[in-house]
């Protein structure tokens, strides 16, 4: 049995890093740590919270990855869902481009079954010097390996 939450994150952080643009610029993207530099970021991806469920078979390991992503955005004045719904279809775009592919490889031994969005969710709040919107994505990557 192998830990596969490092490959996943990996994957799926290398897919979107650098490929995610607003205003011609990328948004940054950053694995759970906050620096002090991209909290002062206007639009940042956050690789957030995860859990792992072992769902193996008598021929091999599998394991169902249940990952967030958080497209946060600040603004002073009241924001708007576009920014980071613009952000979500961008990444959606790239980790799941049609019904049946990915934008992201798994490394050996690891074998992809599986990705999905699995659900997504807002959340707002006010706060000292202006607005917080974030999108929370769930992601569901299953995966096999020996």
């Amino acid at each position: 049995m192998r830990d596969v939450g490092t490959a996943v994150r990996k994957a799926i952080f290398t897919a979107i890093n650098g490929n995610v643009l607003w205003e011609g610029a990328p948004v940054p993207v950053v694995d759970e740590k906050l620096d002090r530099l991209i909290s002062e970021t206007d639009l940042y991806i956050l690789i957030d919270t995860q859990s792992e469920t072992q769902l193996n078979v008598k021929c091999h390991y599998a394991t169902s990855v249940n990952l967030t992503l958080r497209i946060v955005q600040k603004r002073q004045a009241t924001n708007s869902k576009t920014v980071v719904e613009n952000v979500v279809n961008q990444i959606m775009q790239i980790l799941k481009p049609t019904k049946i592919a990915t934008g992201f490889t798994l490394p050996d031994p690891f074998k992809l079954s599986l990705f999905t969005i699995s659900s997504a969710e807002y959340q707002f709040s006010a706060e000292q010097g202006g607005f917080q919107i974030w999108k929370l994505i769930s992601t569901t990557t299953r995966l096999t390996h020996e």
